[in-house]
C-alpha cells in the first residue's frame, strides 16, 4: 500500500503544478487590457509593515491631483485661522 501510495501522490502534486497555456494567456491578455500597473510598497499607519497596493497610471494622477488640492485647502485654512488669531490679539477685548 506505501509503495502505491508515493507514486501516486508524486504524480497528483506534479499534475497540480502544470499550467493550462490557454489559460495563461487569458490571464496576460486581460492584464494588458487593464493597462499597466505600476506597484509600491506604502506605509500604513499604525503598523511597521508596509503594504504593496498597485495603481494604474490614471489612478496615480488622480491620488495626486486631490493630494495636491486637500493640501492646498488646508494651507488656506491654517493661513486664515493664523490671521484671525494674530487680529484678535492685537485689539483685545
Amino acid at each position: 500500500m506505501k509503495k502505491i501510495l508515493l507514486p501516486i501522490s508524486l504524480i497528483v502534486m506534479v499534475s497540480g503544478c502544470a499550467s493550462n497555456p490557454s489559460a495563461l494567456s487569458d490571464e496576460v491578455k486581460s492584464d494588458e487590457e487593464e493597462g499597466e500597473k505600476i506597484c509600491r510598497l506604502e506605509k500604513v499607519l499604525g503598523t511597521k509593515i508596509p503594504e504593496k497596493y498597485c495603481y494604474t497610471k490614471e489612478e496615480l494622477d488622480h491620488l495626486q491631483e486631490v493630494s495636491e488640492k486637500t493640501f492646498e485647502k488646508e494651507q488656506r485654512l491654517r493661513e486664515r485661522q493664523r490671521i484671525q488669531e494674530g487680529l484678535g490679539t492685537l485689539n483685545p477685548d
